[in-house]
């Protein structure tokens, strides 16, 4: 019995083989893989719109924001790796990482 597979035509949605893209030492050649900088270009822009209100707050208000819960833990660590001092500690940890901690958790009830 000789069974075929279906084969689609339409190549512009298939993905390269990143295999293909190797150098000699097998690691990635970046610089020759299709679309990379495009797509890291469209990414890096992606993270300045997501952390661009983040960075029109004040400190006051990025607190604020954060203990609302209305910001992403993108922000909150970009916020963090930024501006260390501007963070509330408790216990020497972020507060923002130190709220899902045990200790932390079990005092707030």
């Amino acid at each position: 019995m000789n069974k075929t597979n279906a084969t689609t035509t339409d190549t512009t949605t298939e993905r390269p083989d990143p295999r293909q893209y190797r150098d000699r030492t097998g690691e990635p050649d970046l610089a020759n893989y299709p679309n990379y900088w495009a797509s890291t270009e469209a990414r890096l822009e992606r993270k300045r719109q997501h952390l661009a209100p983040l960075w029109e707050m004040t400190a006051e208000q990025r607190i604020a924001a954060m203990r609302r819960g209305e910001l992403t833990m993108t922000q909150l660590f970009a916020w963090a790796s930024r501006y260390p001092d501007q963070v509330p500690l408790i216990d020497g940890e972020f507060e923002f990482i130190a709220a899902f901690t045990p200790e932390v958790a079990e005092a707030d009830d």
